[in-house]
Formats: structure tokens, sequence, C-alpha cells
């Protein structure tokens, strides 16, 4: 693969005690859990389903990075031909996205001497600029656009799947292959719209995660906080989808990986 990044200075916040806040409806909102990965033979698997080419999607998630690699690649999330952050040695992070043929396009690279053992949030909102025939990526680092990235044709900009089909998505780790990511990942959500700035800021509020019911997030995976349809807490293999989606075919499926007390 070939990387080739701008390399992007930020502020990171350090992680905090699990917190509470208010949720619609008068819930409480919790934060206790993530789930951690040894960066050996710990990783996720999930199917969170396709989003078309010429749709809008924003990919969002809590990060903290246990070790970065002393000299090769680990995954934070990958699927086959589809979007991927890359951890890199130095306290490097890099957004990459795919077409059919692999080759790697939209590549920004969003960390630069990042601490290990510290949360940050990542977001990344790809806006399907139709008909125009391009599409332009934004990313964030704890609220903050890191830059953008305008990539022609939009056909080649496919998110999760491809064809229609139902795709899998590796969690600290590059599909098949041997790499993999020593991290702790909390409150990953998917959502089919390119939320704003605004809104991306407020899923940051300040290095404290909130409730996402308001943005109708498509797949959402609290990482041990969770809760299936009948109200079963997330298992020691399964982190419940809690997003529109939710149902039981999107949910989340723990190999070797196992939940932390450590949240942002």
């Amino acid at each position: 693969m070939s990387h080739s990044a701008i390399s992007l200075g930020l502020g990171l916040g350090g992680g905090k005690s699990a917190t509470s806040s208010g949720a619609p409806g008068g819930t409480p909102f919790a934060n206790t859990k993530s789930v951690t990965f040894d960066g050996v033979d710990d990783y996720a698997t999930v199917s969170p389903g396709w989003i078309a080419s010429d749709a809008d999607y924003t990919l969002s998630m809590w990060l903290n990075v246990n070790a970065f690699p002393a000299s090769s690649l680990d995954f934070a999330l990958c699927t086959t031909l589809a979007s991927c952050l890359s951890l890199f040695p130095g306290g490097k992070a890099t957004f990459e996205t795919r077409t059919y043929s692999n080759f790697a396009f939209g590549i920004k690279e969003v960390l630069s001497g990042a601490a290990e053992d510290t949360w940050f949030h990542l977001a990344m909102v790809k806006q399907a600029n139709v008909p125009s025939g391009s599409s332009t990526f934004t990313y964030y680092v704890d609220g903050n656009s890191v830059g953008t990235y305008v990539r022609s044709p939009v056909a080649a900009t496919y998110a999760f799947g491809t064809g229609g089909a139902a795709q899998t998505v590796f969690v600290a780790r590059y599909t098949s292959s041997s790499y993999y990511g020593n991290i702790l990942l909390d409150e990953m959500a998917i959502f089919t719209s390119a939320l704003d700035a605004t809104a991306i800021s407020g899923i940051w509020g300040g290095g404290t995660p909130s409730s996402l019911s308001t943005l109708a997030p498509r797949n959402w995976y609290r990482m041990g906080d969770g809760a299936s349809v009948g109200g079963t807490s997330d298992s020691a293999s399964t982190v419940y989808d809690m997003g529109s989606a939710k149902g039981g075919t999107t949910d989340m499926t723990l190999i070797n990986a196992v939940y932390s007390t450590d949240v942002p």
C-alpha cells in the first residue's frame, strides 16, 4: 500500500472516569465500558450494512492507542474494499478509502505525534456531491476539522460493502492478515448522512461521550454499555447494535477481545 499524508498537529485530551448525562426521555446515559484489543490476536467482525457510492455517510469513534506499532501498520477499522483507519509508528493515524481495485485514495493523516494511552475522538464525513461527480471527505479530531480531500468520480467512493451486498468490517485487524491494533475503542457509530461541524463537535462534547440518539445513527456500538432488542446487556462475545439497524444481523462479534473500564 502507498501512504502519502500531510502531517497535522492537534491537541488531545486525557482519559476520564465513567460519566453520566441526560438522554432522550430522561433515561440516564452512562459510559462505563470500552473494548480493548491486545494487538496480537484480538479483533471483532461486524456487517453493518451497505452504503451506496452516491450516498453520504459519517464514521465516528473514540480511540485510545495502547501502543503504536514499532515498524509495521496496525488497524483500528477496515473493510475489504472500503474505509480503513491505519496506525503507524511515531503516534500517527491515517484514514484511507479504497476503490474496487484496492487502490488507496482519500488518504489523510489525522494524527501526528499522538500520545499513547490517551483518548481522542475521530470522525470521517463523506459528502457525495452529486451531480458534480465527486465526493468530499472531511476529517475531524476532537471536534475540530483537520483537513479535507475531494475525490472524483463519486462512483469510486464506497463506504461499507459493494454491489449492494453486506460486507464484513474488521475491527482492530486488517481483513484476513496478521496486522492487529493494540487499542481501545468506544462508542463507534455509522451515520447515513454527512454530519456537519456542529454535530461532530457535539459528539466530542469537550472530551466526554454523550447519547447519540438525537442524531439517529444507523449503527451504534457502545462497546459494553449496549443492550439487545430484548434488553440483554452486551455479552462477552457480542456488542449489540444500538442504532436504527438494531435487530441482530448487525451486531458485532468479539474474537478474544474483552471489555475494559478505561473510558473517555
